[in-house]
This record gives C-alpha cells, structure tokens and sequence, in this order.
C-alpha cells in the first residue's frame, strides 16, 4: 500500500478476509486497513461486503494475487470515473512473469 501514488488521507482500504491461513489480516491492520471476515463461498458475495463497509465515491477491487503498479489509483480508471456519464471501469489482467 505504501509504494502507490495517492494522497493518503483519500483513501480508506478495506480488506475482507474469507479464510486465509497466513498473516493477511495482521498485515492489512498494520498497514492501515480496515478488515472484515466473510464466509461467503463465492468472491462476488465477499466483495459485496466490502462495498457495504465502503463510504468512498470510488471503489476498487483486487484480489489476494494482483499485483498493480504505483500509478494504479490515480490512473485511468479513476480520471474515466471523474465523467459522469461512466459508470464502471475494468482493467487487462496480465501474467506475472516473475
């Protein structure tokens, strides 16, 4: 969280925990976030209770293998969301190589 570009009072993160057995919930508290536990069996009902723990304009998704570049919450998606006449926005999801 620490290496992307963003103001960080804009930006609340809530990590929604659905049975991980390492240390993502200790990271993500001391990283500053908010975390919540789901037992929903499918990932559309574990992002459906982050959105109800959100308050912001903007919501963002990724999953526990997304790896994003440091320009990922001022970059294109988030100047699109600034017009009103869109909605939502969706990214490419490439292979790690490393």
């Amino acid at each position: 969280m620490s290496r992307l570009q963003y103001s960080a009072g804009e930006v609340k993160w809530v990590v929604v925990d659905n049975g991980s057995t390492d240390r993502t919930p200790e990271i993500a508290k001391a990283g500053g976030a908010r975390v919540l536990y789901s037992d929903a069996p499918r990932v559309g009902g574990v992002r459906n209770a982050g959105v109800k723990a959100s308050d912001g304009a903007i919501v963002g998704f990724l999953d526990a293998d997304c790896v994003v570049s440091s320009e990922w919450l001022p970059g294109p998606g988030a100047r699109a969301l600034a017009d009103d006449s869109v909605g939502a926005v969706g990214g490419v999801y490439l292979e790690n190589p490393s």
